[in-house]
């Protein structure tokens, strides 16, 4: 499904899912059962170096070569958050056993520590709301709600 080089890989903690990253600027969350691609993380503006899944298997985090990490939400894909501070290329990102921190690493000769945003699921439901100006479907309500 990628366009260029995959250059990251990690399953989920239930191995149910696996995430992988791209210099295509991509990630990408798979069904390892079936093989099919659930979602593709678009959003970073330059090659995707890193992905992981966060301890409960929520979110996933990635870094890329534009400077960023970012968080999504693995039940649709939505960015929810961008870490955004480092003056070079962000080449690692982990999540802390909890969960409820994460540690960037980056080209610039330095590693942040960042505090995880809380997302409330009525977030979830205006952020879709916004990007989509009508009522949401039952499965729509269902997918920002339930996940």
């Amino acid at each position: 499904g990628h366009l260029d080089a995959v250059v990251s890989v990690a399953f989920s903690s239930t191995g149910d899912k696996l995430v992988t990253a791209s210099t295509d600027t991509t990630a990408r969350i798979w069904d390892t059962e079936t093989g099919e691609g659930l979602f593709v993380l678009q959003g970073h503006g330059d090659e995707v170096i890193h992905a992981t899944f966060s301890p409960d298997d929520r979110l996933v985090l990635t870094s890329s070569r534009d400077r960023t990490a970012r968080l999504w939400h693995v039940g649709s894909g939505i960015v929810v958050a961008t870490l955004d501070g480092h003056r070079g290329p962000v080449v690692s990102a982990a999540f802390n056993p909890d969960g409820e921190q994460i540690a960037t690493a980056s080209w610039d000769d330095t590693a942040m520590l960042w505090r995880l945003p809380v997302i409330a699921v009525d977030d979830w439901v205006q952020n879709a709301r916004k990007r989509v100006p009508r009522e949401l479907t039952v499965e729509e309500r269902r997918l920002y709600v339930e996940n």
